[in-house]
């Protein structure tokens, strides 16, 4: 289960901008984004929250798992907790540290999510995009041991899931509905997870884990099978795919913090380019589309986004919003604007540090976002 971390304040002035208009909103509680998707056009957000100051050790405490739907004009159109199965309540004995690990879209506007309701127990839950009622529910994993789900990516009408057991790196494949197409365990040497996954358009899936000091890309054909793998110095992998192109962003662990570097791979692993950035960064996210990719980071008290074509040339790099800091950073991107979501602390009645994830919207042709409240 992912480590729940505090955020750090994130402070902007107004900012107008030409339409699409730009907004954020508030999520519910002390809360922690898992991920964005876009369902028929509207974002919908998955997070974990659990109430501010809350005693972690009270028999009564929970945290709650929910999905929040927007419209394009930040309208909330609903949002909704993600009830836990009737087989984990009847294994609950005490404090429940329930968590989503990740939120997926079906090309029939259905979201796939995997929440831990019980640590190192994972569930795969569909849901209804227009309400956010859950479809069906099922526990996956490995039943033998301690499973971790780090990320979830849409692969047409399945999903490609990525973690780890134990001390192996886990990547599985579901359908829409459930079925587990195939799961596989890779031994990367010391403890290793994935920290990323992806579906390339020949049906295969790559995944990008951090193992010791090394990150490690993986290519599964279409069975399952390992069919490449390449390691390089880094850490803490984000992926993308597009055009058959995989980029990679990752972090280089120096004296002055975490250096991010891209690097673009074409489909046997083989790298076609890389790119560094000097000033340390806090958080970030690479997405894809139209033939490019797009690589949102946080550094130097803004929140940025550096544009590569479909082979990993940089074409720019501009000022996305202003942040004070950024962490726990999530996007999705359409064509005509980008949704971030991203936390920052707030203090309670009593002085307690509490996260607040918010979700902003801004135009993906604009560089000069100033911050938005």
């Amino acid at each position: 289960m992912r480590s729940i971390v505090l955020a750090a304040l994130i402070a902007g002035a107004s900012s107008a901008f030409a339409a699409p208009p730009a907004w954020m909103n508030a999520l519910d509680g002390a809360a922690h984004p898992a991920g964005i998707v876009l369902a028929g056009g509207s974002p919908v957000v998955a997070y974990t929250s659990s109430p501010c100051g809350a005693n972690l050790h009270d028999n009564a405490f929970r945290n709650r798992m929910a999905v929040a739907k927007f419209d394009a004009a930040g309208k909330q159109l609903y949002d909704v907790e993600i009830p836990r199965p009737k087989e984990v309540i009847a294994r609950l004995r005490g404090p429940s540290f329930g968590v989503i690990d990740g939120i997926a879209a079906l090309p029939d506007g259905d979201l796939i999510v995997v929440a831990e309701f019980i640590e190192g127990q994972p569930w795969l839950l569909r849901l209804d995009s227009a309400t956010g009622g859950v479809r069906f529910s099922k526990p996956i994993g490995d039943p033998k041991g301690h499973t971790v789900i780090s990320s979830i990516s849409s692969a047409g009408d399945d999903v490609v899931i990525g973690g780890g057991v134990e001390n192996h790196i886990y990547v599985a494949r579901y359908s829409g509905n459930g079925e587990k197409r195939w799961e596989q365990t890779v031994n990367a040497g010391g403890t290793a997870v994935a920290n990323d996954v992806a579906a390339m358009s020949d049906g295969s899936a790559v995944a990008a884990a951090t193992a010791g000091s090394q990150v490690v890309i993986i290519r599964f054909d279409k069975s399952g099978q390992s069919a490449a793998q390449r390691r390089f110095e880094g850490e803490a992998p984000q992926l993308a795919v597009t055009r058959d192109t995989i980029g990679v962003a990752y972090d280089i662990p120096n004296t002055r913090g975490a250096s991010l570097r891209f690097k673009a791979l074409d489909a046997s692993l083989t790298e076609l380019t890389e790119v560094a950035f000097e000033s340390p960064t806090t958080a970030k996210q690479i997405v894809a589309g139209n033939g490019a990719f797009r690589l949102y980071y946080a550094a130097a008290e803004t929140i940025r986004v550096a544009s590569f074509s479909a082979r990993g040339t940089r074409e720019a790099d501009a000022v996305a919003l202003e942040a004070k800091f950024g962490v726990e950073l999530q996007v999705a991107a359409a064509s005509d604007a980008a949704y971030i979501a991203l936390v920052d602390p707030f203090f309670s009645s009593n002085g307690t540090i509490c996260p607040r994830a918010r979700l902003a919207r801004i135009s993906p042709t604009s560089t000069t976002a100033k911050g938005i409240q």
